[in-house]
């Protein structure tokens, strides 16, 4: 079940601005996308509504002209799929780490958890399918047509998606496990669900991949030295 929450507007917000500036339209989509997934229970519905949110401000920001709307859409999309890949490996690492914690979470938990993370294969490209579908703007049908082509081309995240849910319970190395401030961060939260756990662990990924963009390349980082 979806449910409002105080940062709604503010997503489409920042995705609108996102596609009407136009910089780093791929990298900025991405990073909304996780960030706020990384703010609620890390599961379908919350991915779902996230990403509608994420679809209107899109066509609210896409340019006038149209040679670039299909580029800016493009690179939204793109944004969009990027995203799934820290989402994925948040929930595969949840899933682990509720594993090897015997009873704190039950066989239900682990099985919602587990059909969550398949079911991202379809998610992000069923939604943006469903949000073409709803109307008939230039917009809705340029995000229909991008569906249709991530879909028949079998885009990198789908392949990390399906890789994650197919290796869900096979353990994972040292480097893999959760950072424990992570599974601090859930439990400070009230970590009652492997959502809560993945939410917890995407919102470190997330400020990963931020701090990382915000680093200079490492031959700038030499020259300054």
């Amino acid at each position: 079940m979806e449910q409002y929450h105080e940062t709604d507007p503010e997503i489409s917000r920042a995705a609108r601005d996102a596609v009407a500036n136009g910089d780093d339209i791929r990298r900025e989509i991405r990073d909304i996308v996780a960030g706020a997934v990384a703010r609620r229970p890390l599961e379908q519905d919350s991915l779902r509504h996230v990403l509608k949110l994420v679809l209107k401000g899109m066509a609210e920001g896409m340019p006038e002209s149209s040679g670039e709307i299909t580029a800016a859409m493009r690179k939204a999309g793109e944004g969009i799929a990027d995203a799934m890949e820290p989402v994925a490996e948040a929930l595969h690492l949840a899933i682990d780490e509720a594993r090897s914690r015997g009873d704190e979470f039950t066989e239900n938990d682990l099985k919602r958890a587990t059909d969550d993370l398949a079911a991202l294969d379809r998610l992000y490209i069923d939604t943006m399918r469903d949000f073409a579908k709803a109307g008939a703007t230039t917009a809705q049908r340029t995000i229909g047509d991008l569906a249709t082509h991530m879909e028949r081309s079998s885009d990198k995240a789908a392949g990390v998606v399906r890789s994650a849910a197919e290796t869900v319970g096979q353990g994972m190395a040292a480097s893999g496990r959760p950072h424990l401030s992570d599974v601090n961060r859930a439990a400070r939260a009230g970590m009652g669900t492997i959502a809560a756990l993945g939410s917890a662990i995407l919102g470190g990924i997330a400020e990963g991949l931020a701090a990382a963009d915000r680093s200079p390349p490492a031959d700038e980082t030499k020259k300054d030295g």
